[in-house]
């Protein structure tokens, strides 16, 4: 008795498939796809990169670069540069059994840092994302701003404190 179900007669799926799908060039295709949705799931759950900035007392702190929707000054005019800048996300890692203090600066200038921020740290890991509390990246416009004139300068006056 000759049935219409190839699926119940144990024929071989790649048989029920059209003869164009099974050439050299269609399975290489075909193969490369597959290759490729695997690789992307194995990519997607991987953590982004991050930079060690300060290490001390069990305490790691790692800085990722990342763009500063909020706007910083609403009386600002508009176009103003200092308000398209972008911002430190910070991970903090405390390998502590206890809490730890940790503070820094949001406003970084070769004269004097602004707007102190500070917060407690449980035992584990703390990112922190909000551009309201992260450190603004602002480099110079005019020589009078009193802004780093580079990364790198930015990055050393960066004050970062860990307490106890």
């Amino acid at each position: 008795m000759k049935t219409n179900q190839p699926w119940k007669t144990g024929t071989p799926v790649f048989n029920l498939l059209p003869s164009c799908l099974l050439s050299k060039t269609s399975s290489k295709i075909l193969s490369s796809i597959a290759f490729l949705m695997l690789l992307s799931f194995q990519t997607y759950g991987q953590d982004e990169s991050w930079t060690l900035l300060k290490e001390e007392s069990g305490v790691k702190v790692y800085y990722q670069i990342a763009p500063c929707d909020e706007a910083v000054d609403a009386v600002a005019p508009v176009g103003d540069p200092t308000q398209n800048h972008q911002h430190l996300k910070l991970k903090i890692e405390n390998s502590n059994s206890s809490n730890i203090g940790v503070e820094w600066d949001q406003e970084i200038k070769t004269t004097d840092n602004e707007g102190l921020i500070d917060i407690t740290v449980d035992s584990g890991q703390t990112v922190i994302e909000e551009c309201s509390m992260a450190p603004h990246v602002r480099l110079t416009v005019t020589s009078s701003d009193n802004y780093p004139t580079s990364f790198k300068e930015f990055l050393e006056l960066v004050r970062i404190t860990i307490k106890p």
